[in-house]
């Protein structure tokens, strides 16, 4: 309670008072709770926003990523696997004592209040785990009944008519080019033109471009990794290479407008050609663990055999040999259209180290997860989405077994949605072609709030249609979604 006596440092009137041990510690206590205050207000806008999903991972390969993958192992996927055997080796145990004639002690209710509440407590926690392993041991029962019954159903899909099968795979093939000019729209500073010249560098023994280049020549700069399979996987390292590599402009000031869009056009057709190839690859697997994509390196090992494999299943549903002979010259051009596509001249046989991935006919690859895994995706999960979404403008719809989120198109220059019909740019605005989105295997719409809230800002305008797919999204759901 004693005043704190303030020290002088200097001489004469330009004297400095030196700030008292008191006040000293006032500012640094109050810099050090505006400091965390401004921290915590960061990490919940991330978790409020679901950006922390796309930065609170390391690389792989990494210390890091190791040491996050064996933190995850440890409190979470360990745990998890443990569910199960914990409660049979419980309850194993309890039957042991019953069979020895050892019965469970009553449970003896003190006398006063607080000493009541806390042999309450203790006995509703007993009761409670209790509970919990018996529902655990129930549900891994559950589990493999289903996954049972699951194995012996036999999907049965109409066999298109002729002509559709051909139909179908062209719109599909087109989507590869549609990705790659995506791509060079949303980032043309991470074009294969601009980081050429980098890259080069990076290859030594790479070819140089000439006017006898061709989209072959340039697969060296594309496929990074030996073993590189699927396209999500090649646009992840493209990426990554060509952020550390930087852009530059690789054809000389001399070079004629025309010759530089041939080399434009040369780059183009590469990229294209890679990712056809890595779309091919990820139809199939390694034999006989099946757990690893066919390397996009190795796209020429694969044969007519396996190709033939994959477009009987995708087009009419049954092996190869038992498809109709009044088909076979159409399964004969599809085939020969996809490695066409592909630029690859198959050659005749079958390769056993390569199956094709044929989702209704492969064994179902599944895992236990404990009762309690799918109490948290299916109901605390389900709620943050339903409050995100709901803050951001959408509204749940229901369409038969379908479930999508709903926002429609703004028109005001602040984000704000125009609230009267009236307006001319309102009614252009609903006129807009909508942006439909789909997401992955995962939980639900969650990670992917960082990627619809820019697509948010860049396209306010347009009308928003989220499909929610909770049959892959970690939930207890029988339902089968119609096909219509």
């Amino acid at each position: 309670g004693g005043t704190v006596a303030k020290r002088r440092r200097g001489t004469g009137n330009g004297a400095e008072v030196a700030e008292s041990p008191v006040a000293s510690r006032k500012s640094y206590f109050r810099a050090t709770t505006i400091s965390v205050a401004m921290l915590l207000g960061r990490l919940g806008r991330m978790l409020q926003s679901g950006a922390f999903i796309n930065h609170m991972w390391g690389d792989a390969g990494t210390l890091l990523g190791a040491v996050q993958m064996f933190l995850i192992r440890l409190f979470m996927i360990w745990p998890l696997k443990a569910a199960a055997p914990s409660a049979y080796a419980y309850w194993t145990w309890q039957l042991v004592n019953r069979l020895r004639g050892h019965s469970p002690a009553k449970t003896q209710w003190p006398h006063g209040i607080f000493p009541f509440m806390r042999a309450a407590l203790s006995w509703a926690g007993r009761e409670t785990l209790r509970a919990w392993l018996a529902s655990e041991a129930v549900f891994f029962l559950y589990y493999h009944f289903k996954h049972w019954q699951l194995e012996r159903r036999v999907a049965g899909a109409p066999l298109l008519p002729p002509g559709t099968p051909m139909e179908a795979l062209m719109k599909a093939l087109e989507s590869i080019e549609m990705i790659q000019r995506g791509g060079k729209l949303a980032e043309p500073h991470l074009s294969l033109s601009r980081s050429l010249p980098i890259l080069s560098s990076w290859h030594p023994g790479s070819p140089q471009i000439t006017p006898k280049t061709s989209a072959h020549d340039l697969q060296a700069f594309l496929h990074l990794q030996l073993e590189e399979s699927g396209v999500e996987q090649m646009l992840r390292d493209w990426h990554d290479s060509r952020s550390m590599a930087g852009s530059m402009d690789f054809a000389p000031t001399a070079v004629t407008d025309t010759h530089r869009a041939a080399l434009e056009q040369l780059v183009d057709d590469a990229e294209v050609l890679a990712l056809k190839q890595a779309e091919a690859c990820g139809w199939f697997v390694k034999v006989p663990k099946r757990t690893e994509r066919w390397p996009s390196s190795r796209v020429c090992e694969l044969r007519r055999g396996n190709v033939t494999e994959w477009v009987a299943w995708a087009f009419f549903n049954s092996e190869a040999a038992r498809v109709p002979s009044a088909r076979q010259t159409e399964l004969n051009e599809l085939v020969g259209r996809i490695a066409q596509w592909m630029e690859v001249e198959l050659q005749p046989g079958y390769n056993p180290e390569a199956s094709a991935m044929r989702l209704t006919m492969d064994p179902i690859p599944s895992a236990h997860r404990p009762l309690l895994y799918y109490a948290v995706t299916q109901t605390i999960l389900n709620q943050v989405i339903h409050l995100q979404f709901n803050g951001l403008g959408f509204r749940q719809h229901f369409s038969g077994t379908l479930s999508y989120w709903h926002r429609a198109g703004c028109v005001s220059s602040d984000g704000g949605c125009a609230s009267s019909s009236s307006d001319p740019s309102e009614r252009n605005a609903a006129t807009r072609v909508p942006i439909v989105f789909c997401h992955g295997i995962g939980v639900n719409l969650l990670p992917y709030r960082p990627f619809i809230d820019e697509m948010l800002r860049r396209m306010p305008d347009r009308s928003f249609f989220l499909i929610s797919l909770p049959h892959i999204s970690m939930r207890i759901k029988e339902d089968v979604p119609s096909s219509t």
